[in-house]
């Protein structure tokens, strides 16, 4: 029980410094290679991989590993429902195999030209209901991944998850899927009939403060106040859910509640940024309590 809490309490501290490295990357390409390397080395495993979920093309494909030759990137992908990769997306549910069927891995052996990998623990990328993708780990020997390795990676894919769709958004998409598609379009609902004039409101994902537009930072206190008024909220909120939740979730599901929260807890969450905002009085700067 106590290399279990201490498991958990060490991934909790990798999984703090990956989401602050790959939110600090310039661009989502940068931000995948970053994920994928960083994830293996703290999981332990072989390879690690983030397939993006193309709709139009109907497909799953390699967008970054770490672990196989970058060769594979843009060219190793699966048709919707094919393989590991087709059932971790159509069951939207974590799929974890100690000793994986060479029948369900034939498409990875003959694309790839690889020998097989036993281990595997593989977890959707989901963004409000819409598959991103998908997120996995392989062992090349025997391997099963426990509760708190698939709380660890599916908390990750929730965070690519967001990254993902607004890089769908706002245009900037990985080099894999961009080649040959179409300008990214964004769709609305009717709210009336006829033609009407106004102002368009641009919601932003978290993405990053890359993505916020800069302001004039005029009070620093009251923007310190909001922003810990902002993580309280979010906080409360985080732990009433899972309260909610608990008993019809896994505890691998509930695990992800309960990392959410002590990331919130952090004093790095707050002080980097107050920091950060008292420096920006006075000038042009991405607020974040705004």
């Amino acid at each position: 029980m106590a290399n279990s809490g201490s498991k958990s309490r060490q991934r909790l501290t990798a999984l703090t410094s990956i989401v602050r490295e790959v939110d600090s990357a310039p661009d989502l390409n940068s931000a995948l290679r970053l994920l994928v390397c960083r994830t293996r080395e703290v999981m332990g495993a072989d390879v690690c991989t983030v397939y993006v979920t193309d709709q139009p093309k109907r497909r799953h494909v390699v967008a970054a590993t770490d672990g196989l030759s970058s060769q594979v990137v843009g060219n190793l992908q699966f048709g919707f429902g094919k393989g590991l990769i087709g059932r971790v997306a159509d069951t939207r549910q974590p799929v974890n195999l100690d000793q994986v069927p060479q029948s369900l891995d034939q498409d990875v052996l003959l694309q790839a030209g690889i020998g097989p990998y036993q281990g595997f623990l593989g977890v959707p990328i989901i963004h409000k209901a819409v598959v991103e993708g998908v997120l996995l780990i392989r062992q090349r020997e025997a391997r099963r991944f426990d509760d708190t390795d698939e709380a660890f990676l599916s908390t990750l894919a929730a965070q690519l998850g967001s990254a993902i769709a607004f890089a769908r958004a706002s245009g900037e998409w990985c080099r894999v899927c961009s080649e040959g598609s179409s300008p990214p379009t964004i769709e609305g609902l009717t709210g009336a009939p006829g033609l009407a004039i106004g102002h368009g409101v641009a919601v932003f994902g978290v993405r990053g403060m890359d993505s916020i537009p800069e302001r004039i930072v005029e009070d620093v206190q009251t923007e310190e106040a909001r922003l810990h008024a902002a993580i309280s909220t979010v906080r409360a909120d985080m732990v009433a859910l899972g309260s909610d939740l608990e008993g019809r979730l896994s505890a691998a599901d509930r695990a992800l509640f309960d990392a959410y929260t002590q990331l919130l807890d952090s004093p790095e969450l707050t002080e980097s940024q107050c920091l950060w905002c008292g420096k920006a009085a006075g000038r042009q700067a991405r607020c974040p309590g705004r």
